[in-house]
Parts: C-alpha cells; structure tokens; sequence
C-alpha cells in the first residue's frame, strides 16, 4: 500500500493506494463497435483448492446502451468461461442496471462505465507450479437512441499459476 497526501486549499486529504487495485491490472482495451472491454484478475497465482476473481469492465460508446440480465427480446451482456479440468466457475455478479424506455418497452440497461465479476475455485488436486489457461468471452448487444445493432463478443483470457 501507498499513501498520498493531497492538499485541496487548507485541507489536507490522504489517499491510500491499493497494489491490488483492480483498475491497475486490467488488459489493453478490446476495443469493439459500440464498447471497449478489459479485463483482469484478482492474482496472477492461486493455492490448489483456492478463488480468485476475475473481472471485465464494459465502457460503451457514449450516446449506446447495452443491455443488462432480465432485457426480454434482446441479448443482454454476458460472461462465459471455456471449460477447463481442475477449475470450478461461479455465477456471474452484475452491477445495478438502469431502466430506459426503448421502442415503447422499458429494459434494464447499462450506460456507462460497468465491471462484471466471476469467481473461480481451483481444485484441490491441481499441482503446484501448474499454469491454468482461461479463456472466454464477453458479448452483449448494443443500441441507440433509433437502432439497434449486431450483437458483438471479445475474447478474455488470464493464465493463472498454482502455487
């Protein structure tokens, strides 16, 4: 951890910072049509029967909405893992989404900035020293004011070491 002290008038305010900050250990942007996706880990490594976190942020194109769980006649952003032997993936967490009037139907969207979040738990049996690679995708579809467009994905993916 990093302390910094920041001197706003008379005031004086300290800021600690995290080394394990999420927003330091994101990928370069995946940049798509209508968003830019990146991703990360809570760690590189992980102890056999051990979790981690991994996560995406979603930015969409300003003036876009993409839909979020629960939009009916619409694919609403998604986080899928490839299967691989030895790693067990949790349910996806969504942020709070916000509801928006679309072709006279009121869906539950994301307009900004949004981080979806998984845990994995690594089996017991894996060894040390193992290299685990994950892969997956992000995809959601995305819309206008007028027009709806084609859904899109972006690949993810992490390698992960047993310690």
């Amino acid at each position: 951890m990093r302390r910094v002290v920041l001197a706003l008038g008379s005031v004086l305010f300290t800021v600690t910072l995290h080394a394990q900050d999420p927003e330091r250990r994101l990928s370069t942007p995946v940049v798509l049509a209508h968003a830019r996706v990146s991703y990360g880990a809570s760690a590189t490594a992980v102890t056999p029967g051990g979790k981690l976190v991994l996560d995406a942020v979603i930015t969409p194109t300003v003036g876009v909405h993409i839909y979020a769980p629960g939009a009916k006649n619409y694919k609403p952003v998604a986080f899928t893992l490839d299967p691989v032997k030895g790693v067990t993936p949790g349910r996806t967490t969504y942020p709070s989404s916000e509801l928006v009037i679309f072709a006279g139907e009121l869906v539950p969207v994301f307009q900004r900035r949004f981080r979806l979040t998984r845990e994995i738990t690594v089996a017991k049996t894996l060894k040390p020293g193992t290299s685990i690679r994950l892969t997956g995708t992000i995809s959601y579809q995305a819309c206008d004011e007028k027009l709806c467009y084609e859904a899109e994905s972006a690949p993810v993916s992490w390698t992960v070491r047993v310690k």
